[in-house]
């Protein structure tokens, strides 16, 4: 019954979006956040069921792009160069699945396909988010919901991590086969996903919370706002703990040393004092909670291995990984999708043995040395842009 509840609100959000494509974008962010928990707890967990918001991310292209707005020309007029970048990228990922084929045939068409999701959406989603932006109430209405959904779904984590419905299919990856851990010379993390399929997803939305809570405490303007939106980042710091992923867990803190640096490079001073003062008060009711909850200290002391092998993984073991890409897959990669998540559905995908999970050596894995350089641009595009901007943005410029 819950499946057939859960097609119903994808059907339903389809056609909404094709007809209101911007309620159809918040309805994208309630089934997405709803797919991995119903995918749990149905026998065989499919999936498909990670592509359940395709239909609808679908239906919100097609009203956007072909309903006679001209998004990619009004885009192209102002950023010209980053359309440039991506189509550079489109021909790499072209490339990259020709590639696939000549390497596995036409039995992985299915991975191939899976894996361009990766890299078209969040393109389309620059065009989208662009066009979808008028006022300031449009992303803070974009914000607020997030935040919700991703606070309730959280809870998942604490459940997880409390021992609590331990025969509850919707949490842990148990039904997925899996039990993620990390272990060193006498320690062990076991990692929680709550809700999510993967400690990794978990993660990155309390990350996403975090960031989102702060911004949006700096710019509450009623005290009670702001102790909410406190709350919020403190409940997502700690589920971000619980995820045992350091990744997901320096997010916030590169975030926190960006913001406050942009805000002192204009002149900020008293903005990046109160960034300090928030940044402070949540870390306290942090520890506060940590203490109450009674968490091992072994989750603080990975956290704080990582981060002393930060420096190492990020130059050294990024370096080492593209080379021994290069290496083993030569100048044109192993093709699209081959190290994505659809490499274990379609076909002869069964062949597919790539090692990369994320990071240069995965586009360099999928897309080739073409691809890796497609990519180097489109960032670099993007953070020229950024820069740009500052550089025109008032001292006095509001958070949005």
């Amino acid at each position: 019954m819950t499946q057939i509840l859960f097609f119903a609100l994808v059907l339903a959000s389809t056609f909404i979006a094709l007809t209101d494509w911007r309620k159809g974008l918040l309805l994208m962010l309630l089934v997405g956040a709803l797919q991995d928990p119903i995918r749990k707890m149905i026998p065989g967990t499919p999936g498909y069921m990670v592509l359940a918001f395709v239909p609808i991310w679908l239906a919100i292209c097609i009203n956007v792009f072909f309903s006679g707005r001209q998004v990619w020309l009004r885009f192209a007029i102002v950023a010209p160069s980053l359309i440039s970048a991506i189509w550079f990228l489109e021909f790499a990922l072209i490339l990259a699945f020709g590639v696939l084929l000549y390497n596995y045939g036409f039995g992985a068409i299915l991975v191939g396909v899976i894996g361009a999701l990766g890299y078209v959406f969040p393109i389309l989603a620059i065009a989208v988010g662009y066009h979808y932006i008028r006022t300031p109430a449009d992303f803070i209405l974009l914000v607020k919901i997030y935040c919700a959904l991703t606070a309730v779904l959280l809870i998942g984590s604490l459940f997880q991590y409390l021992g609590l419905f331990p025969h509850w299919s919707a949490l842990g990856t148990k039904a997925l086969g899996t039990v993620w851990f990390r272990q060193w010379p006498g320690h062990i993390v076991y990692m929680t996903s709550g809700f999510y399929r993967s400690p990794d997803l978990m993660g990155w939305h309390a990350a996403m919370l975090v960031m989102f809570s702060l911004i949006m405490g700096m710019r509450s303007r009623t005290v009670s706002t702001r102790v909410a939106w406190m709350a919020l980042l403190v409940w997502g710091a700690t589920m971000l703990l619980l995820s045992g992923r350091n990744k997901m867990i320096f997010m916030p803190l590169v975030f926190l040393a960006v913001f406050g640096a942009v805000q002192l490079y204009k002149g900020n001073v008293g903005r990046t004092l109160k960034i300090a003062s928030i940044a402070f008060i949540c870390l306290s009711l942090f520890l506060t909670v940590k203490d109450q909850l009674s968490l091992p200290e072994d989750f603080m002391l990975y956290t704080q291995k990582g981060s002393d092998e930060a420096t190492d993984r990020l130059v050294f073991a990024n370096a080492r990984s593209l080379y021994d890409t290069y290496d083993q897959s030569g100048f044109f990669g192993e093709g699209l999708g081959t190290a994505s998540t659809g490499a274990r559905y379609g076909g002869k995908s069964s062949k597919m043995r790539t090692w990369q999970e994320n990071g240069l050596s995965k586009i360099m894995v999928e897309l080739g040395v073409i691809g890796l350089l497609a990519g180097a641009l489109l960032f670099a595009t993007i953070a020229r842009s950024l820069w740009s901007q500052l550089q025109v943005m008032p001292r006095a410029a509001p958070e949005f």
